[in-house]
């Protein structure tokens, strides 16, 4: 996370604040632009590390096993050739007539075990889709706990206790995540495109009462995401978390300051519902790679993880390994192996 912007005119000349606006802020456009219109009251506030755009792109995400593999990324916009496979050549075998035989029925058995295959997976759509829903009457019966009990503010704290995802939620994100009453997935069961659902309650920020993220993944190849989808977020004037107003003083002769002022965008969790843009630009791309692979892996922390498991992050049962403790192994792994050596 960037470190908070500093309002002592002293040092840095700038003061920054909160903006408002409706579906988008008011410092913007219908396109996404920032207008000259100012904004918001001048309070501080804080730098963003996630841009506030869609994206449309094809990545390889986390795998099974919990690791965290860099991403496949496939550029719509590169011409690698690897999808054209009708210039190969390919070389013919002859076979005696007893070999073609015992081939032919080796390729009758193998298209059995290809409509086995199609069944099974048929089988376990029919499956996943059975125990989403039972899994849903569960999380809604959970929901309805959660409403009538006398834990405070039980999903902020439970995203909190994930490092992943509270290395993302700043200071004023908290008092609007203190609203949040509900996580959903509509796919917690098996592979797949899922859609992730932030209920909350009516509060001052922002006008929805429920925000949503969709992540797309590929028919064939479910490890492939192909699109994620944000959601506009209806802030209330003067309290767009995103953004920030920034008044820097301008040098001149004695008399009174004068400043000049402008919109920016700042760190908040709630970029989550903004992915950015897929370019055609190599080293904007790398950072879009960079902001997506964050973007997948709290997306599917929430999905897999925490949204089944709730009330084993918010207890503390079930906590994060951190990099340090990752650290930690390897050193003791490389001490054993350097005992094993010396006997």
């Amino acid at each position: 996370m960037a470190e908070k912007a500093s309002a002592s005119l002293g040092e840095s000349n700038e003061i920054v604040g909160d903006v408002g606006g409706s579906a988008l802020p008011d410092s913007m456009d219908k396109t996404g632009q920032h207008t000259e219109e100012d904004q918001g009251p001048v309070v501080e506030g804080e730098k963003t590390n996630l841009d506030d755009k869609h994206v449309t792109q094809r990545v390889r995400p986390q795998s099974r096993e919990g690791e965290m593999p860099r991403m496949k990324f496939v550029n719509p916009f590169a011409d690698d050739g690897l999808l054209d496979t009708g210039n190969q050549e390919t070389s013919e075998v002859e076979y005696t007539p007893e070999e073609q035989a015992d081939i032919d029925k080796l390729y009758n058995l193998q298209t059995e075990a290809d409509d086995i295959n199609a069944m099974m997976e048929l089988e376990e759509k029919e499956l996943v889709r059975k125990y989403n829903k039972k899994f849903q009457t569960l999380f809604n019966e959970r929901a309805s706990c959660i409403d009538s009990s006398v834990l405070s503010h039980f999903w902020l704290n439970v995203l909190k206790k994930s490092k992943l995802i509270a290395d993302n939620i700043t200071s004023r994100d908290e008092e609007a995540l203190k609203h949040l009453v509900d996580i959903t997935s509509d796919n917690v069961a098996g592979e797949g495109t899922f859609t992730l659902t932030f209920k909350f309650s009516s509060n001052p920020y922002f006008e929805n009462l429920a925000l949503t993220k969709v992540y797309e993944m590929d028919e064939e190849d479910p490890d492939v995401l192909t699109r994620a989808i944000g959601c506009p977020i209806d802030w209330r004037s003067g309290k767009d978390l995103t953004k920030r107003v920034v008044r820097k003083r301008i040098k001149g002769p004695k008399g009174p300051p004068k400043y000049s002022t402008k919109v920016e965008t700042c760190d908040s969790f709630f970029h989550l519902f903004a992915p950015p843009q897929m370019v055609d630009d190599p080293e904007e791309q790398e950072i879009i790679e960079d902001i997506l692979e964050a973007d997948y892996e709290i997306g599917d922390r929430l999905r897999s993880e925490i949204i089944p498991n709730a009330v084993r992050w918010y207890t503390g049962e079930i906590q994060e390994e951190s990099e340090e403790d990752d650290e930690f192994d390897d050193e003791d792994d490389e001490e054993e192996e350097g005992n094993d050596s010396d006997l």
